[in-house]
């Protein structure tokens, strides 16, 4: 009878890097800065070790290993972004460690790219980390800062 005065636990998306913590609206990039694509927040890497935000499956990883799509062991569906205009790279300077299918914890190894081959070829390096069905979650706390990547938390959040 009282089922709505349940709270609603929050989720956990993981740093996927190490580097400064910063709000999806400081990317600059239009289409994950006005949360087009959905909600979340982003990286800025001082490293090149990638860690899956967490525990579930990597359902897609793009031809050019930029960017990784994951559904959650609870049914949510998230986008890992690595950089803005990695496309353009095809695939140069990204080393993909999982395949498409395979189960992952959050911390575990995914990917390691070679940030001094992303800035020779004048590519910003943001890493946003998005919820891609806005519509199902709210995002209720996002830090920003210093994060070591698959332990400190990136951003908490609910279903809707």
């Amino acid at each position: 009878m009282f089922e709505f005065i349940k709270k609603q636990k929050e989720m956990a998306v993981y740093a996927p890097m190490d580097g400064v913590a910063i709000k999806l609206s400081d990317v600059p990039d239009d289409a994950f800065a006005e949360k087009i694509l959905g909600d979340g927040g982003a990286i800025i890497p001082e490293n090149g070790n990638v860690y899956s935000p967490v525990d579930g499956e990597i359902i897609d990883i793009t031809d050019s290993k930029h960017a990784f799509c994951i559904t959650t062991n609870e049914g949510t569906e998230m986008l890992l972004h690595i950089g803005i205009d990695t496309v353009n790279l095809k695939g140069e300077g990204f080393d993909v460690k999982i395949l498409s299918g395979d189960k992952v914890k959050a911390g575990t190894k995914i990917a390691e790219i070679d940030l001094d081959f992303l800035k020779k070829n004048n590519i910003k390096l943001h890493t946003p980390v998005i919820l891609t069905e806005p519509e199902n979650y709210k995002i209720t706390q996002v830090h920003e800062g210093i994060v070591t990547g698959g332990r400190d938390i990136l951003f908490l959040y609910k279903k809707l």
